[in-house]
């Protein structure tokens, strides 16, 4: 088993910079674009193998254009590696930890 933290974000952007900070996220692994209202966002991370959703909602705060992001909610998922190779330490090669 292995645990993976989901958490949901309202990212507040300048009104200038929405389009621009779209962009930015669509590059994001384990992110998700839920929602669109003019100068906020809802989106939800999620750790990858490489990448924890606490290092991405600081890489998300760095964005030219953010003005905040505000945690609306988080949840620890247990995941189960579908080759049934038992790992519990995800890695870089290691793509059986993938998301669900």
């Amino acid at each position: 088993m292995h645990q993976v933290n989901v958490c949901g974000l309202v990212v507040h952007v300048a009104p200038t910079a929405a389009d621009r900070v779209r962009g930015k996220l669509a590059a994001f692994s384990g992110l998700d674009l839920h929602a669109s209202d003019g100068d906020r966002l809802v989106v939800t991370v999620m750790d990858t193998p490489t990448t924890q959703a606490l290092e991405q909602i600081a890489a998300i705060n760095r964005i030219p254009g953010v003005v905040s992001t505000s945690l609306a909610y988080h949840q620890v998922e247990e995941i189960t590696p579908s080759c049934g190779c038992g790992s519990s330490a995800p890695d870089a090669s290691h793509d059986c930890l993938a998301r669900p």
